[in-house]
């Protein structure tokens, strides 16, 4: 996949234009690539995610989220294959965290590939069943799950994943990299809580 058949070079915000970032938007879509595999007629599905999460979180939250996402999802959906999955860092879960226009607070994108399932899930089923495990983590308004929006589609449609992996990638800069993740323990979480 090329991503110059996805390219935006400029977008807006609502109120504010900000400049499009190339080179680094490039740069991230093909770590993507890389990440989830290029379509190759599996017949596999893939979802985009969006999420919107309680109010006043930061990075870390976002972060802390994204990773319970990524755990909870690979374990539901490939149990203990998804664990050794987790454990050698190669899940097809590629999150995002993107600030709101007033740099306030963080919110969530994800893409994920359902690749070598035992289990033969319908399009609506996944849908079904993402938001239910979603809105059991405690950084997600689980009152309103309309604040997750679960987008399936099939993986070898080539111009929806790519405008999707596009989209994921859209506000990298050299300043940011919403693809940027760390994992933490307990402690260490706690530890940087305490600091902010």
């Amino acid at each position: 996949m090329n991503f110059e058949n996805y390219v935006k070079h400029i977008r807006y915000t609502i109120e504010y234009p900000f400049t499009y970032h190339h080179q680094d938007v490039a740069n991230n879509f093909y770590k993507v690539l890389d990440k989830i595999g290029s379509p190759d007629g599996s017949n596999d599905a893939a979802a985009f995610i969006s999420i919107r999460l309680k109010s006043k979180c930061d990075w870390v939250i976002a972060n802390a989220a994204a990773n319970a996402i990524e755990f909870k999802l690979c374990k539901y959906f490939w149990g203990h294959y998804g664990k050794k999955m987790l454990k050698e860092q190669r899940t097809p879960f590629v999150p995002s965290v993107e600030h709101n226009q007033d740099r306030i607070k963080d919110h969530l994108h994800a893409i994920i590939r359902f690749k070598d399932l035992r289990t033969n899930y319908t399009h609506n089923d996944l849908e079904y069943y993402i938001k239910r495990i979603i809105g059991t983590i405690d950084e997600v308004n689980n009152k309103d799950l309309e604040f997750i929006k679960v987008r399936v589609f099939s993986f070898d449609n080539e111009y929806e994943l790519g405008n999707t992996i596009e989209y994921l990638c859209k506000t990298s800069s050299r300043w940011y990299n919403p693809l940027t993740r760390e994992i933490y323990n307990k402690e260490q979480l706690k530890s940087i809580k305490t600091q902010l």
